[in-house]
């Protein structure tokens, strides 16, 4: 697993970046839990039910936060 924003797809990366800007100019905390999992991360998750979709944008470098 990763935090790191590098991580994330070259065509996600400028969305990443606009978001958490606009993020940070409302004052609102941003804390990134995953930007890349692996397959077996991934299957894992599915198997705890902490993740419910198949198809995970994080396998191929999306960002997520809370």
């Amino acid at each position: 697993m990763s935090r790191a924003l590098d991580d994330l797809s070259t065509s996600f990366r400028p969305l990443a970046f606009e978001l958490l800007a606009r993020l940070t100019e409302a004052g609102i905390q941003v804390k990134i839990i995953d930007t890349l999992r692996t397959q077996a991360e991934h299957e894992a998750n599915l198997k705890n039910k902490v993740s419910w979709t198949q198809h995970s944008k994080h396998l191929d470098g999306c960002l997520r936060v809370f």
